[in-house]
Formats: structure tokens, C-alpha cells, sequence
């Protein structure tokens, strides 16, 4: 799903209240394609550093994210990324 940046914070700021979601936002991303995302980096860095390494305990990101935070946490997380997948796969067949 496409987010503004106001409902990009907003809905960070739900999920994440100790978090500052400007620290979080892909800044990159924002000024290159006008797209909010999360950096995915500093999201994972935080969770490892709250909940130490979880990928040791074979579980995905996606999954730390729902068992120490929350269901709808992950999914909005998730829906910040489906939509940059889904442009790539279309840019790549527009190629051929």
C-alpha cells in the first residue's frame, strides 16, 4: 500500500511508540522515488538490539515483528514493501 508521509509516521508512530519514525523512514528511497518506506536496516538493528538475534532462533523478521510487537505491526510493515515488489516485477516485464 501506498503511504503518504503524514500517514506513514502516523501509522509508525501507532505501532512503534518509542520510536521516532523520521529516524526510520528510507530516506534514499524518499528522495530518489517519492515512495515511503522503512529502512529496513534500522527497523531490524532495533529489533536486535530489543529482542537480540531472533534469526539464531530461526525466526524471520516478519515473524519477530509479530511475536514481540504485534500482527498489525508486521503487516504494515510488510505492505510498505509490496508495493515496491510488485513496481520491480512490472518495470522488469515492461523490459522485454
Amino acid at each position: 500500500m501506498k503511504y503518504s508521509l503524514k500517514e506513514f509516521r502516523g501509522r509508525f508512530k501507532k505501532h512503534f511508540p518509542e520510536l521516532n519514525p523520521n529516524q526510520y523512514l528510507d530516506l534514499l528511497v524518499w528522495q530518489i522515488n517519492r515512495e515511503v518506506t522503512v529502512d529496513i536496516i534500522k527497523l531490524d538493528n532495533w529489533l536486535h538490539s530489543k529482542y537480540g538475534n531472533y534469526e539464531k532462533r530461526n525466526i524471520s523478521m516478519a515473524q519477530a515483528l509479530t511475536k514481540f510487537v504485534s500482527q498489525e505491526a508486521s503487516d504494515f510493515i510488510g505492505s510498505l514493501f509490496e508495493l515496491k515488489q510488485v513496481r520491480k516485477i512490472r518495470k522488469k516485464l515492461t523490459l522485454w
